[in-house]
C-alpha cells in the first residue's frame, strides 16, 4: 500500500478532523481498492461542514471519493457506487465525521458489492 500524499498541507485554520478522517478513508478504501491517490483537495476545511475530494488511481477506472456539505459520493468512470440515489445498506449519504469514520467499513463493502454488479 502507498501511503496517503496529499496535494494540499495542512494550513493554518484546517479543520484537523478533516485531514484525518482523508487519511482513514484513504486508509480504508486502499485496503479494499489496491492503487495510488493521485490527488486529495481539501474544501473548506476551517468549517464544520467542510470536506474533501480524493482521486485514486489503480488498474481499474479513477474513483473519486467527495466528502462535501456531509454528503458522500464515491464515482467512477462517471457511475456512481455510493451516493443520492446508490446507497446500499443505508438511508441516505449524509453523515457527520465522526459517522462517516464509524462506517466506513459497512460503506467499502458496499462500493465493493455495487463494482461487482
Amino acid at each position: 500500500m502507498i501511503a496517503h500524499q496529499k496535494s494540499e498541507t495542512h494550513g493554518p485554520g484546517m479543520q484537523s478532523s478533516i485531514v484525518d478522517l482523508s487519511n482513514e478513508v484513504v486508509r480504508q478504501f486502499l485496503a479494499v481498492f489496491p492503487g495510488t491517490v493521485a490527488s486529495t483537495e481539501f474544501v473548506h476545511p476551517e468549517s464544520f461542514r467542510g470536506g474533501f475530494r480524493i482521486r485514486l488511481i489503480g488498474s481499474s477506472d479513477p474513483m473519486l471519493i467527495e466528502y462535501l456539505e456531509m454528503q458522500l459520493e464515491v464515482t467512477t468512470g462517471g457511475r456512481e457506487l455510493f451516493g443520492p440515489t446508490v446507497h446500499a445498506g443505508f438511508e441516505g449519504n449524509m453523515f457527520s465525521n465522526e459517522h462517516l469514520r464509524q462506517h466506513l467499513p459497512r460503506i467499502v463493502v458496499s462500493v465493493s458489492g455495487q463494482l461487482r454488479a
